[in-house]
């Protein structure tokens, strides 16, 4: 499995607009941060 970093440098490539909600999300709650950053894929 990809690490969160990974996972969140893939989301910004593919939506840059993202990355703040995905930081947030990370911050909130790893586990939440990977599901809502696979939504965003």
């Amino acid at each position: 499995m990809a690490s969160n970093s990974d996972l969140i440098n893939i989301s910004i490539k593919v939506h840059p607009e993202f990355k703040e909600v995905i930081s947030k999300a990370a911050q909130k709650d790893d586990t939440l941060g990977i599901g809502n950053i696979s939504d965003f894929i």
